[in-house]
């Protein structure tokens, strides 16, 4: 996955530069454990998003959307029950297909749309998502979208440049980092060093093709084709532009949630301790809305 842009060393190269075992064990935080209720925090109680609204031309820009985490948790704890003993396969299945028909989160139940919302980033050739560029010299604002191609899998999956699991179009909702700690290693030479540990959790949205997002899905600095563009004056543009948000509005569809997990060892060049978990929210994108996160009204949608 071209995105974790660390340095993935030869085993034996690793091996031999260092061996940075902690002297005591790390105490870490369960980042996404799938026992957890779902978030019942008021953001979530709102209203359930309707795509009908958007006749209007405008978003509100107060719009919380739905939060990735508390999603992916209300999933996986009704994904993670377990057939009872004495429970047939039939009922089983009619008790997991009952807990999805009802409400998941909030008010949203499984067939509804979900809003998800993100900021519209500067454009830049070499960063993927949905992002703006200005022309001065033309009076002119234009689009951006990209996607990345990244491979996922069943809860449990560990990311490998070797990995032959199947691959998704992914759009990034956000990282949710814990704070550094470290803690003392000591590297093959025998000589104690510091060692930083890096612990993350990515949240995406995931789909087996977002068709209306044209381009390569891999890290690539060539110029990304504008997919919307418009006229707007250099004042109006310096205030509007950073305040562009984006809707990402998908349609949930089994598996409903998909993983992949990515660990990398300290060495002696680079003492770090990585562990990235990646949890993607599986269906269709049906529409990216971006609209001013200043007066809601809508810029482009896509499909156009």
């Amino acid at each position: 996955m071209t995105k974790y842009l660390y340095p993935i060393l030869l085993p034996c190269l690793a091996a031999l530069l260092c061996a940075c075992e902690p002297k005591a064990p790390l105490a870490e935080k369960n980042i996404s454990p799938a026992s957890q209720p779902a978030s019942t925090a008021a953001p979530d109680a709102a209203p359930v998003f309707s795509l009908a609204s958007l006749d209007s031309g405008k978003v509100d820009p107060g719009l919380r959307g739905v939060d990735p985490a508390g999603l992916v948790r209300a999933l996986e704890g009704i994904m993670a029950i377990e057939k009872g003993e004495f429970e047939s396969t039939a009922d089983f299945t009619q008790r997991k297909n009952s807990l999805l028909s009802n409400k998941i989160m909030g008010e949203y139940g499984i067939d509804d749309a979900f809003p998800f919302i993100v900021e519209v980033g500067k454009y830049a050739s070499c960063l993927n998502g949905i992002r703006y560029a200005y022309d001065a010299d033309k009076s002119r604002a234009t689009l951006h979208l990209s996607a990345w191609s990244d491979a996922l899998g069943d809860r449990g999956y560990s990311y490998s440049v070797y990995s032959d699991a199947p691959k998704y179009d992914t759009l990034w909702l956000r990282r949710d980092d814990e704070k550094d700690t470290s803690y003392m290693g000591v590297n093959a030479f025998g000589v104690s060093t510091p060692v930083k540990v890096s612990r993350g959790v990515i949240y995406q949205v995931a789909a087996k093709k977002i068709p209306y997002i044209k381009g390569r899905r891999t890290l690539s600095c060539e110029e990304k084709k504008a997919a919307f563009a418009w006229r707007v004056d250099a004042a109006v543009a310096e205030k509007e532009l950073p305040s562009l948000k984006a809707m990402l509005i998908v349609k949930l569809k089994p598996p409903y949630v998909l993983y992949s997990d990515y660990q990398r060892e300290p060495t002696r060049d680079d003492p770090v301790d990585i562990e990235v978990q990646t949890r993607a929210v599986f269906g269709d994108v049906v529409k990216v809305v971006v609209y001013s996160g200043i007066t809601g009204n809508i810029i482009s949608q896509f499909p156009q």
